[in-house]
């Protein structure tokens, strides 16, 4: 798992309910060591999956959302060039017969 999380990315933002026992508050201390730039919310009095339900709990998955690029520290994304559906269909249809 931690290799797997070492090698995203993007910019990650983990939101934690405080009584969750499926993701411990060392685990978060963990993933921060790895990635400094981890943003991170715990949510008090809920489980797991909290509800997101007050301003509170939803402004800071906003602002994570909506800010700027220039404010990420993030390395940069690479995306793979990738053939229009049409083609990559005719490629296939080819590659079959």
């Amino acid at each position: 798992m931690w290799q797997v999380w070492e090698s995203l990315r993007c910019p990650v933002m983990v939101v934690r309910g405080e009584s969750s026992t499926l993701l411990a508050a060392e685990s978060i201390d963990k993933m921060r060591q790895l990635r400094p730039d981890l943003v991170s919310l715990e949510v008090p009095e809920a489980g797991h999956a909290p509800m997101l339900d007050r301003p509170s709990q939803v402004d800071p998955i906003r602002a994570f959302l909506t800010r700027p690029a220039e404010e990420v520290d993030a390395p940069p994304y690479r995306f793979r060039k990738r053939l229009p559906w049409w083609k990559r269909w005719l490629r296939f249809g080819r590659s079959s017969r």
